[in-house]
């Protein structure tokens, strides 16, 4: 493995950059086919795309969550922001049910419990993680 990488910290960096890479595609996915649907139909969508893919493979959703003590990963993780960000904005802006709001506020607070409760969930060992 470290022919292809000078150290632990590089190889670290790609691994994560890879699954970050991954993850907000698959959320880039599923924002576009949910558009223009009724706002739980999305969130449902939303929640279980990002549930599963970190629980496919929780070993490595474990050992990267572990990484980031390690790694200067901000350049990375910002960007993978800036994607599901975008693309679930987008898809929330859409919702064929959702009156006139703050689209951005409810991204915010969306996402921000969907991405939290699974790190959670993955810090404190709970069952399937």
């Amino acid at each position: 493995m470290y022919q292809y990488s000078p150290n632990k910290q590089a190889l670290g960096y790609a691994l994560n950059a890879r699954y970050l890479d991954a993850l907000a595609g698959r959320i880039e996915a599923t924002c576009t086919a949910q558009r223009g649907a009724p706002l739980a139909h999305m969130v449902h969508a939303l929640i279980d795309t990002y549930w599963t893919a970190k629980t496919e493979r929780a070993d490595v959703t474990r050992a990267l969550y572990r990484s980031v003590t390690e790694l200067d990963n901000d350049a990375l993780v910002h960007a993978f922001a800036q994607r599901a960000d975008a693309a679930t904005h987008a898809m929330l802006a859409s919702a064929c049910d959702l009156p006139p709001v703050d689209v951005r506020a409810i991204n915010l607070t969306l996402t921000s419990v969907i991405y939290g409760t699974a790190r959670n969930a993955f810090e404190r060992g709970v069952a399937g993680c």
